[in-house]
């Protein structure tokens, strides 16, 4: 981290400590303590990067629960345009998407 902060500080910028986390991922839970400027930066257990819940163990079955629960409501809109009075070709054409995502976050879970 010490380098990261002198080329910072080398463009006249600055590491913001109160956004700035860490995590160490493994199978063993473990701490570590990173200074900046004389502050440690907070250690988390698990964090959101672009969208993905990252844990500290490595293991996404979490992120992949709250992606099948997106979906679910996704599909649960739709439901009324199916129920609704659609042409069967135009329904198949907005239901088969869904399902290329619906079986492979199923199979990443085991169901």
């Amino acid at each position: 981290m010490g380098e990261t902060n002198r080329v910072v500080k080398k463009y006249s910028m600055k590491i913001n400590i109160k956004k700035t986390k860490v995590m160490k991922i493994g199978r063993q839970p473990s701490t570590m303590q990173i200074i900046v400027d004389g502050e440690i930066l907070q250690q988390v257990e698990e964090l959101k990067y672009l969208g993905s819940i990252l844990s500290s163990s490595g293991y996404s079955e979490k992120d992949i629960r709250v992606r099948i629960g997106m979906v679910k409501s996704a599909f649960n809109k739709l439901k009324k345009l199916l129920i609704g009075g659609l042409k069967l070709e135009v329904k198949k054409r907005l239901v088969r998407p869904w399902f290329g995502v619906w079986s492979g976050m199923g199979q990443k879970l085991g169901l």
